[in-house]
Parts: structure tokens; sequence; C-alpha cells
């Protein structure tokens, strides 16, 4: 089974590096990791029409033009919705495979539905290509619809940007019907004790680390950035579970 995700340069540290090690926690699962990029979403013939209308959306509701990194979050459902497979795992690549198999994931496809793994947080999804076209296809609509209601929300909230995270925490009931988001019990966000959770998927995110430093104020960490420290952490997982 291909699990993808989504890599731009757009200049952030690490990234080759974290990408590798993704690919190493995946692939010892027997998963095939695949990175796509800004090609795989310029062959949708929704792509002109779609990036136009995600800095219209953005620049409405914040008032602001959308950065490299939140356009990037836009294109990779994009891209998703050009795979050929009939369905699809995708995930971030900070989201490392601490111990899932293939099998926890091949009964949690849906025709009808879009599944999400985190509830608004979108790391990890599961659905067609189709699916991830009517994603793009909502993001789009949806926004201009609902964009009173998303400006209010992005003020009263402090949001100072609309991503994609930010769409489904704005939009959630309007969208339910399309989408499933819950809390699948293989993936873990947090390890607060640093061992718990390993035999989950885990995500790296950069709160998360950020949030780790914090609370365990590690010298080890001092003077480090947290994009550095993250790369160091999965290091350290991976190890724990003989992964390298």
């Amino acid at each position: 089974m291909k699990v993808y995700t989504y890599y731009d340069d757009i200049n952030l540290k690490d990234q080759v590096k974290l990408i590798e090690l993704w690919k190493i926690s995946w692939r010892s699962r027997g998963f095939t990791p695949i990175v796509l990029n800004h090609t795989h979403a310029k062959q949708s013939p929704f792509y002109n029409e779609y990036v136009y209308n995600i800095h219209k959306i953005h620049k409405e509701i914040t008032g602001e033009n959308i950065s490299k990194y939140g356009l990037s979050c836009f294109l990779r459902w994009l891209a998703y919705s050009t795979m050929p497979e009939d369905n699809v795992i995708v995930c971030d690549y900070d989201v490392i495979n601490g111990g899932v198999d293939i099998i926890e994931y091949e009964y949690k496809y849906s025709k009808d539905k879009l599944n999400m793994l985190y509830g608004t947080c979108p790391c990890v999804s599961i659905g067609t290509p189709l699916q991830f076209g009517d994603l793009c296809k909502m993001f789009i609509d949806v926004s201009y619809s609902n964009i009173k209601n998303i400006q209010l929300l992005t003020k009263e909230r402090g949001f100072c940007q609309y991503h994609d995270q930010e769409f489904f925490v704005c939009n959630k009931d309007l969208i339910k019907e399309k989408i499933n988001m819950y809390k699948d019990s293989t993936l873990k966000c947090f390890v607060d004790d640093g061992k718990s959770g390993r035999e989950m998927l885990t995500h790296f995110s950069y709160h998360y680390t950020k949030s780790y430093i914090d609370m365990f104020n590690l010298d080890k960490f001092n003077g480090k950035e947290v994009r550095e420290v993250r790369v160091e952490l999965i290091e350290e997982f991976l190890k724990s579970i003989n992964c390298i």
C-alpha cells in the first residue's frame, strides 16, 4: 500500500532530513512512501482556478496575502486528487509510523466520506482521489458561501491565517456530511512522557515539539531551533523502536 505526503521547497530548514525519516518509518511497516509536489497539483485541470480563488479567499478573510506555506497546505489536496489509486492514505511528513501495519487501514476506507483521522487536524487522511478533488472544490465553494462567519470566527479565535486547518475548524458543521472527522485509535499527537504511543502513528508537529521543549526544559535543546529539535526527537523515537 502506498502512503503519500506533499513537499514544496519553500526554504524551511531540515525538511529533507525529516522526509527521509518519514520514509524510513513507513517503509518499516510495509508501506511504500511517496512524496508529491507542485508539479502533481498542476496536473489537475482545476489548478489555475483553484490557486486564483485560494489567493482571493485568504485576502478577503485575513486582509493579507497567503504565504507560500499556506498555499502549499491547499495544493497538497489537489496533488492527492491526481493519483491513480482507488483509495489513498495521505499524511504530513512529520507523522511518523511507530508500529501501524497496512491491515489497520484496509477497513477505514469509505466510498461515502473522506476520513480525517485526527478531527479537524488534517495530518492523516484516507480517501479516494475523487473525494480529495471534491474537497478542493469545497475549500472554494464553502469558504465563499460562509465567508462572513469565517471572518468572525478567525477574529474570535485569533487566527492570523486561513489555511486548510482553519477551513476545517471554521466550517466543520457545513462539511460533516461529506467528511468524517474523528480521532482514530492508531494516532497519537502528543507523547507526554516520551515513551507512550510508540506502537502508533505519532505526529511530531511544530506545536508538539515546542510544547515538549517547554515541558521538559532539557539542556541539550538549549539554543536549538524548534525544527532542529523535531528532527532529533524523531531520530530518538525511531531508535527506540529499532528503525534506525
